[in-house]
């Protein structure tokens, strides 16, 4: 599992609510043995062998997916939503009380695989369609991987007419967040990506980035990328009472 130790030292840090991977390098048989050592989490693993079992046989080492992790104390409040592809993973959080939200996870394909990139792009583009028509005004982030180097040919064109279809926003994190301690700075980065689509006023807001270069705790090539989103409060309804049949008491004797 990639940045295996990275996710530890996070969760124990941090405490959070939320833990979306990219690339994860998992198959579906061993994420509960690898993800362990974090018993206050559930997750989700979307990775290849979720659609073609015989993966787990046929390889010796998975590749890509996206993961979601949240606290458990969130898991009745929490679904998993339908996805076609390991590289977008969609999720409802609908806590009482609170406004409902929609997060997606990334891992889009890397560079020199523009097939599957074309592919995962459309797979993205037809659930935000479908999230925007089912769960209207409902805000959605979106978090991870794009694999969208600025300097690529084709991905920014493709991917940012994505964004533009479903008038998504990007928060600039002003760090390069991949690779950025290799090779003088010629393959810096901002591969990941927080976006967002909704009112103004519930966009994300990022905390701090984890960097490799200053933390030995990091193991992975990917920076370690803290964010909140808000939720306003909403009145909880209560269900209404269930009618009572009334109760004739029977006096006859046989």
């Amino acid at each position: 599992m990639r940045g295996a130790s990275s996710l530890s030292y996070f969760a124990s840090l941090h405490s959070p609510a939320l833990i979306f991977l990219s690339e994860p390098q998992l198959f579906q048989c061993d994420s509960s043995l690898a993800l362990a050592s974090l018993p206050d989490f559930c997750h989700h693993l979307n990775s290849a062998d979720s659609f073609l079992p015989s993966l787990a046989l046929d390889q010796r080492k998975a590749w890509g997916g996206t993961l979601a992790m949240w606290h458990k104390s969130l898991d009745p409040f929490l679904t998993v939503l339908p996805t076609t592809s390991p590289a977008v993973l969609p999720i409802h959080l609908n806590i009482p009380g609170l406004s409902p939200s929609l997060h997606i996870g990334l891992y889009l394909p890397t560079s020199g695989r523009e097939t599957d990139f074309f592919l995962a792009l459309t797979v993205l583009d037809t659930i935000l369609t479908s999230l925007s028509e089912e769960y209207r005004d409902t805000p959605i982030y979106l978090r991870g991987d794009a694999n969208v180097n600025p300097n690529h040919p084709s991905r920014p064109n493709l991917f940012h007419h994505i964004l533009s279809k479903h008038s998504i926003s990007s928060l600039d994190l002003h760090h390069p967040t991949h690779h950025h301690f290799t090779g003088d700075g010629g393959s810096d980065a901002q591969l990941d990506v927080l976006l967002y689509s909704g009112a103004p006023g519930l966009s994300e807001t990022l905390m701090s980035i984890t960097c490799g270069l200053t933390n030995p705790l990091v193991s992975s090539h990917h920076d370690l990328i803290i964010s909140s989103f808000p939720s306003l409060l909403e009145p909880i309804t209560t269900p209404p009472q269930a009618v009572v049949a009334p109760r004739v008491p029977n006096t006859r004797v046989k």
